[in-house]
């Protein structure tokens, strides 16, 4: 039933917003939630954001996390924020996965590098799309 949903919805406002999947320590997991919430620190985690929509068209923005060995969960990062806000937050944290993914290579290569290997990443929910998405749709004024 919700992929119905999600036909007729596409050009409204997404019910899942999400930025590139990255991977580091747990302290770097810990401190983009502001607390422990990774029972290893020195442990590589994969973790992703994503900002899921609530009632009243607001936003929750989560940090989910798994370090493949059995630690993982999700930590609630900012709590009903506006549409704008929260593709604020994940766009942010996307731009950043995306320049550390190219960030070794010289700036020549970049382009051919991304369209390679990171936009085929990116799924339909990942926040470059729907802000595209939106763009040509523009519903109410985004």
């Amino acid at each position: 039933m919700n992929f119905l949903k999600d036909i007729f919805n596409c050009n409204a406002t997404p019910r899942t917003i999400v930025s590139l999947p990255s991977k580091g320590p747990g302290y770097k997991v810990n401190e983009l939630c502001g607390r422990d919430v990774t029972r290893y620190s020195t442990f590589s985690y994969s973790y992703q954001l994503y900002a899921r929509r609530v009632e009243n068209k607001k936003y929750n923005v989560y940090v989910k996390y798994n370090d493949h060995d059995g630690d993982s969960g999700k930590a609630m990062l900012r709590c009903e924020i506006p549409l704008s806000e929260a593709i604020g937050v994940v766009r942010a944290h996307d731009d950043r996965e995306t320049q550390n993914r190219l960030g070794h290579l010289p700036a020549s290569d970049h382009a051919a590098f991304e369209k390679s290997y990171i936009a085929p990443k990116r799924g339909k929910n990942n926040v470059r799309r729907v802000q595209q998405r939106l763009t040509l749709a523009n519903p109410m004024g985004h």
